[in-house]
């Protein structure tokens, strides 16, 4: 009787430990791997997520809300990226045309004039905005460029875009020509967002255009 009773209390323990032990792992493998992927991620890996548990809402809830913060922190990683790629193919539009005025008043090819100053003010203005916007990458509190909309004249950014290129379309032999329906009306827009969209086009058709060519840019007025 008391042998029966050593063994099945035997048993019972043995039995017992080994669910502590199964129940344990089920909490340990998942924690762990938890710790191990967050430390991942702070080593800039953000591409990394937990598998769920079969079992166990805690941990489900617990795995799920940690590759919803993975997958936001890879989404802001790849904006912060693009941005930041974005803003250096910027910077090279407007100090193409300031060197490209430099050298021509340096040499005398470019008059020092009314007009070559308001084009090297207006392109040392959108350097100072790409500069305030490098700014916010580095704080990483901005998901987005802001907007500061205010009535523009169109046809006044397509000729200060047309401007500001003539220097570089004229030192490899392009001819750039514009034609722009004075009757066009105010538009609320971002002048230096819409500068810097003119400039990327005009720097694309000039890359794309060999010397001889002639490039037209015109801005008529449709509709009433």
């Amino acid at each position: 009787m008391l042998l029966a009773l050593a063994v099945a209390t035997a048993a019972a323990v043995v039995t017992a430990l080994a669910a502590s032990w199964l129940l344990a792992l089920q909490l340990v493998r998942p924690i762990r791997t938890l710790a191990e992927a967050a430390e991942r991620i702070g080593q800039g890996t953000y591409d990394i997520r937990v598998p769920l548990p079969p079992s166990g809402e805690e941990l489900t809830t617990l795995g799920t809300a940690f590759n919803q913060m993975a997958a936001a922190l890879e989404s802001t990683e790849h904006r912060r990226q693009a941005l930041l790629a974005d803003l250096a193919h910027e910077l090279r539009t407007p100090l193409a045309t300031l060197e490209g005025y430099v050298e021509g008043l340096a040499d005398g090819v470019v008059a020092a004039d009314e007009e070559a100053w308001t084009v090297l003010q207006a392109e040392l203005a959108r350097l100072r905005r790409l500069a305030e916007d490098l700014t916010a990458v580095s704080r990483a509190d901005e998901q987005r460029l802001d907007l500061r909309r205010s009535p523009v004249d169109p046809g006044a950014l397509v000729t200060a875009a047309v401007q500001a290129a003539q220097p570089a379309f004229a030192a490899k032999g392009v001819a750039l020509q514009a034609s722009i329906d004075q009757r066009l009306p105010a538009v609320a827009a971002d002048a230096d967002r819409i500068g810097e969209v003119l400039a990327n086009l005009l720097g694309n058709a000039l890359q794309h255009t060999p010397s001889g060519g002639l490039v037209e840019v015109t801005a008529p007025r449709t509709g009433r």
